[in-house]
């Protein structure tokens, strides 16, 4: 059975950038942490900080894997590298 929806490409996306994601969480929860200090931690302030920070995490994957398949990074055809004529005979 394989899994297929909008969740599962979601989740994939998320899995495929992990470091990046990683690293933004680290600093989403400090900064959220702040937020949530400052407007206090009612459920809902939780609620919506829990939901916004997933939000911006896929945002960061979404624009991680952007960045990383830009035309910057395909391949292109090697180059062609001219022929060198060597010669036997000594040159002065």
């Amino acid at each position: 059975m394989r899994l297929a929806g909008s969740l599962v490409r979601v989740t994939c996306r998320v899995g495929r950038q992990t470091l990046a994601v990683f690293l933004a969480g680290l600093v989403l929860a400090q900064a959220l942490g702040v937020v949530l200090d400052l407007l206090g931690r009612t459920a809902l302030s939780v609620a919506f900080a829990n939901v916004a920070g997933c939000a911006l995490l896929v945002l960061v994957a979404i624009v991680v894997e952007w960045f990383k398949g830009g035309p910057w990074t395909r391949s292109r055809a090697p180059a062609r590298m001219p022929y060198l004529i060597v010669s036997s005979q000594p040159t002065l």
